[in-house]
């Protein structure tokens, strides 16, 4: 999920994209979603298992592609103009180490800052705690490859990744219900982690420190259901405040839903200032 100048773009792991254009109330808090177009992404069929798409600069898109076979390879593709439907995606060339990653365990979130820089998350490859990080530069082929850990509690997953205006990192951990089968419903959780930018590219520490903004837990006042599996995360912003909006699939319930929560600036970082939720249901 990402903008792209006053649009929405959705993608779909089985190779769909959805333009539609949200409406803003007095607030800032989306009311509708509207002029939706679905449509199939312009790829090879066997890299349809879409896990992320990330602009930089509101205009261009890379998509990530996780392997779905044993000995498959993972991709990132890019697409000018990102146009997904009709145009032809340039195939990017990985480091091995991430080009061979395992069947599923493949770039499960992909973000790319305003400066070129990418980061590049797998999920469980390692074990069930630990999921490695990649950072290089699409613009600099002279920048260095970068490799991080991130640690999550035990068999909780990194699903999406967004970068803040000032390049500090946004990633989303789940642990639900669906991914997890028999776990104990007051297990479920969904949360919202900033990495600071001097973490990822000054720090010489190999595990990444991180910072919880926000957390959907099994409480009794949970905007989500239980078994809620938020897949994508991306931001709107200004110099004053930045709305963080996540995306479910439609694994539970038979519906998508899509969340927003409103964060001010101060000297200190970020701060949540309120929660706005919207339900999308899958007629849009």
């Amino acid at each position: 999920m990402t903008f792209l100048n006053n649009n929405l773009l959705f993608v779909s792991n089985i190779g769909y994209g959805m333009y539609t254009t949200p409406t803003f109330d007095f607030l800032g808090k989306v009311e509708s979603l509207s002029n939706a177009m679905i449509f199939p992404i312009n790829v090879e069929e066997e890299l349809t298992d879409i896990e992320e798409v990330t602009s930089g600069d509101g205009v261009s898109c890379f998509i990530s592609h996780e392997s779905t076979k044993i000995g498959g390879e993972n991709y990132i593709s890019f697409y000018k103009n990102c146009d997904l439907y009709q145009g032809i995606g340039t195939y990017i060339k990985l480091p091995e180490e991430i080009s061979m990653l395992p069947k599923n365990q493949g770039i499960e979130a992909l973000a790319i800052s305003n400066n070129g820089n990418i980061v590049a998350i797998e999920e469980f490859g390692l074990d069930k705690i630990y999921h490695r990080m990649w950072i290089w530069n699409i613009r600099n082929q002279d920048y260095a490859l970068k490799t991080l850990l991130y640690q999550t509690d035990y068999y909780v997953g990194v699903s999406s990744a967004t970068f803040l205006q000032d390049n500090s990192l946004l990633i989303v951990e789940r642990k639900t219900i669906n991914s997890l089968n028999k776990l104990d419903k007051t297990d479920y959780q969904i949360t919202v982690n900033q990495i600071l930018s001097s973490e990822l590219y000054e720090s010489s520490g190999y595990i990444v420190t991180k910072q919880e903004i926000i957390a959907l837990k099994n409480d009794g006042k949970n905007i989500a259901s239980l078994s809620e599996n938020i897949e994508a995360i991306t931001i709107k912003s200004d110099l004053a405040k930045v709305d963080i909006f996540l995306l479910s699939d439609d694994q539970s319930l038979n519906r998508t839903v899509f969340l927003q929560f409103e964060f001010t600036f101060d000297n200190c970082g970020i701060n949540l200032n309120g929660t706005k939720t919207s339900i999308i249901h899958d007629e849009i």
